[in-house]
């Protein structure tokens, strides 16, 4: 039996908990949260262990841990988790800064324990069959990939006031490309590779002064083995857009939905694929997999790690109205 602590148990460790709990051989037996109140009603569901210091957690006899708390405390709870011997689910984003995602990954490799990082890449049925379908060759070599992902701020106001208040304070969350959009981030770097420079424009357009998130970024990322790739991420736009897609030298792919659209250059015919993850299992379900089997994880820490660098060059690049280049 593979025993689960959960630390944090916010909205996200909720999600996490109804798929944890329907995998075989796999029990949530601890949870912590400083709001014991949310601590209990979840550990009651499962018969688990409550805790409001997630050390004392640490020192139960749990296998992982899933961390699901503000960003801001991710780089403590982690390097004491892999001290601990367990391996770790950290929630996205990894940390806030550059420094603080190397030590923790340095903690994971010395530990030698599993770390994955909570990002939905490889579980998006389309988005996982388009990045497929480019490595198999089937637009060629890549001109462009986009991903725009826009949405209002109800959900920053809503925060307000609430355990979720973090959300709105960019010293706790990192703003609206850190903290939401490193998901969209870790896709674009899934097609294009390593990026050779980045050049964006981050800004702040919400009128409540108690929200000090960014909540627009546009950036253009030029990719070491060619083509570009465009991120437009909004917390400002009540219209609302999801839309992602590849441009290639031999043709195009654009996601509809659970679908992958592709188009051959020079031809009117398309050709509705539908999206399939290339596993059928849970984030979650292959998480404890890894574990049980000795296997090597998904978006790994290390990954994790390069995407944050990528995203904090945006910022710098904001900042300085400069192209920024990667080391």
């Amino acid at each position: 039996m593979l025993k689960i602590g959960i630390i944090g148990a916010g909205s996200i460790a909720h999600f996490h908990e109804e798929h944890i709990t329907k995998i075989e051989d796999c029990k949530i037996s601890a949870v912590c949260d400083i709001r014991l109140d949310a601590a209990q009603e979840m550990a009651n569901r499962h018969g688990a262990e409550v805790y409001r210091d997630y050390q004392d957690l640490l020192k139960s006899d749990v296998d992982a841990v899933y961390i699901c708390t503000p960003p801001h405390l991710h780089k403590e709870m982690t390097i004491a988790a892999a001290e601990a011997g367990k391996h770790i689910f950290v929630e996205k984003p990894l940390t806030l800064s550059y420094e603080d995602a190397l030590a923790m990954k340095k903690a994971v490799d010395n530990a030698g324990v599993k770390c994955q990082v909570g990002y939905v890449v490889h579980y998006r049925p389309s988005e996982d069959t388009a990045r497929r379908l480019f490595e198999d060759g089937q637009i060629g070599p890549l001109v462009a990939v986009w991903d725009l992902r826009m949405s209002d701020a109800s959900f920053l106001t809503d925060a307000i006031g609430t355990y979720r208040d973090w959300l709105t304070d960019k010293n706790r969350s990192g703003g609206v490309l850190i903290e939401c959009m490193t998901h969209e981030v870790a896709w674009l770097l899934s097609i294009g590779g390593e990026v050779e420079s980045v050049y964006a424009n981050i800004s702040y357009s919400n009128p409540d002064k108690r929200i000090t998130v960014d909540d627009n970024s546009w950036a253009m990322l030029n990719f070491k083995e060619g083509g570009v790739g465009i991120l437009g991420t909004s917390w400002s736009n009540p219209l609302g857009v999801m839309n992602k897609g590849l441009i290639g030298v031999d043709g195009a792919m654009g996601i509809e939905g659970e679908s992958v659209v592709v188009g051959a250059r020079n031809s009117d015919s398309r050709q509705v694929i539908p999206g399939e993850p290339d596993e059928k299992l849970s984030k979650q379900a292959h998480f404890a997999k890894c574990i049980k089997e000795n296997l090597p994880v998904r978006n790994p820490i290390g990954e994790a790690v390069y995407n944050l660098k990528i995203m904090l060059a945006m910022h710098e690049s904001s900042e300085t109205g400069q192209i920024v280049y990667i080391d």
